[in-house]
């Protein structure tokens, strides 16, 4: 039995250990404005003003806004959301 454990445990953290390196990977090429590599699902939305593209990754979300002249991105858990133009033209001019 504790072989088993032994094992298992080894495998969890190998998975981990892949995980972790997959999100440092994919936030390295997002911050150097590359194209995002292990995205499980993307696309993107089309706007009046512009456009967002979304990745959504192993455990993270990531948009590229380009709406009414703003550009800017945004990496982070899975549980962010896209932010509207308000919020991107208030987060412009701080």
């Amino acid at each position: 039995m504790k072989r088993v454990k032994k094992i298992f445990g080894l495998l969890l953290s190998i998975v981990v250990i892949c995980w972790v390196g997959i999100t440092v990977f994919d936030y390295y090429l997002a911050v150097n404005d590359k194209d995002l590599k292990f995205c499980l699902k993307d696309g993107t939305k089309k706007y009046d003003d512009g456009t967002v593209y979304y990745c959504n990754g192993l455990g993270y979300k990531y948009y590229k806004y380009d709406r009414d002249g703003i550009k800017a991105t945004q990496f982070g858990p899975f549980f962010i959301e896209e932010k509207t133009i308000e919020e991107l033209k208030s987060s412009q001019s701080k």
